[in-house]
């Protein structure tokens, strides 16, 4: 969801230009299941449980810069990938992450790192106080009465 927002965004700004596109919003579906994947491959090797449990922050932040990280890598690993399949060469493969250019890239893993803190947060928390407890808090208790 996260993506098709970022996406959204994307074309707004390509309207305001005069540019319209609507091919990003296919591609923005396919690559949210691609890192929602990735996302549970790592809460699947627990890579920031290494960290003591107390404060609950350093393991949210670590997390969160972990799945900056690998989703940067993963976006440039699909364009490598796709332009090989097509007969690309790898410097012309290789993406313009954040319109290219180191600062691109620090706007770019900025973004993806504040978007995973809430998603890494609720998790984090919720293995911490349970979930059943974050469950009676979000909807309340179940009620005895049919």
């Amino acid at each position: 969801m996260l993506l098709g927002l970022f996406t959204m965004h994307e074309e707004i700004a390509l309207r305001t230009h005069g540019d319209i596109a609507l091919w990003p919003h296919g591609f923005a579906l396919v690559n949210a299941l691609v890192l929602g994947k990735v996302a549970l491959v790592v809460e699947d090797l627990q890579l920031g449980h290494r960290i003591k449990p107390t404060p609950l922050i350093w393991p949210i932040m670590l997390e969160s810069l972990i799945l900056a990280i690998l989703f940067i890598a993963i976006h440039v690993l699909e364009q490598v990938i796709g332009g090989w399949i097509h007969g690309e060469s790898l410097a012309a493969s290789v993406p313009a992450i954040g319109g290219g250019g180191a600062l691109g890239l620090l706007f770019s893993a900025t973004s993806f790192f504040v978007a995973m803190l809430p998603f890494r947060a609720f998790r984090i928390i919720a293995n911490a106080i349970g979930m059943g407890r974050v469950w009676r808090l979000l909807f309340g208790a179940p009620s005895a009465h049919p």
